[in-house]
């Protein structure tokens, strides 16, 4: 009868702990996951030569704005993960600050 109510209060505090899904609850098991660092691999578009001598055709001009264009872009992008990993790591601190 013992077992009984053993196993009866070990299957009720999974089947809770498994409805809980909140950080706080995560902590209470031990699992916090740190958020990742972003990386930025990015290079500055170069000039092409013909800058200096002034005499680029057009699509060597093209060219160069959908460059810097797209450098534009990525760095945009690398703001928006430095603000995600902001945001996870704030998460992870109130996490690990539940943990005893």
């Amino acid at each position: 009868m013992r077992k009984l109510k053993i196993v009866t209060a070990l299957v009720a505090a999974f089947g809770a702990g498994s409805l809980a899904t909140s950080d706080a609850a995560l902590a209470a098991y031990g699992f916090c996951s740190a958020p990742m660092a972003p990386t930025a691999f990015l290079s500055k578009p170069g000039k092409p030569y013909c800058f200096s001598a002034r005499n680029c055709s057009s699509w060597q001009i093209d060219s160069y704005k959908n460059d810097v264009d797209r450098y534009y872009e990525n760095l945009r992008r690398y703001a928006r993960q430095v603000d995600d990993y902001y945001e996870g790591a704030t998460k992870y601190v109130e996490c690990m600050s539940y943990v005893d």
